[in-house]
């Protein structure tokens, strides 16, 4: 790629961030940096990713070992079965009305659970209830 082509494309990648751990070189600086940063763009222009090696060694070993084990968030032990049960729902995107026709209680009784679980957990609204759920390993995105 000519000079003047290289720093059309890499300028902007610089800007955004998109180039990580290449250095702008002046004249005179080390030949390895002047060979690594047009391939480190040519890479992200291509629109590959290009990541440090440490952190790619990390995100292999994490995909080998496995997920690190869920610690249950102690707010959830506090919810009694029938309770998880509608969290596991809200937390699966039912509304009020869906909770009632799916537990077969009234809507009445399916918002006074909903209102419970939140009290218990010290959640804000369901939103936050959802997250708890996920975060406390009652809930999985797989």
């Amino acid at each position: 790629m000519a000079g003047a082509a290289r720093r059309a494309v890499a300028a902007p990648a610089f800007r955004a961030g998109l180039v990580v751990g290449a250095r702008r070189h002046r004249r005179g600086r080390a030949d390895r940096v002047r060979a690594a940063r047009p391939r480190r763009v040519r890479v992200v222009a291509a629109g590959d990713a290009l990541l440090d090696p440490a952190v790619t060694r990390d995100l292999v070993t994490r995909y080998v070992n496995g997920r690190p084990p869920v610690v249950a968030d102690p707010r959830l032990t506090q919810l009694t079965d029938r309770e998880r049960q509608v969290l596991r729902l809200v937390a699966g995107g039912r509304s009020n009305a869906e909770l009632a026709d799916l537990l077969t209680i009234a809507e009445s009784t399916a918002k006074t659970h909903v209102k419970r679980i939140l009290a218990k957990i010290g959640a804000r609204d369901r939103a936050q209830a959802v997250a708890i759920a996920y975060q406390g390993g009652l809930m999985s995105a797989e």
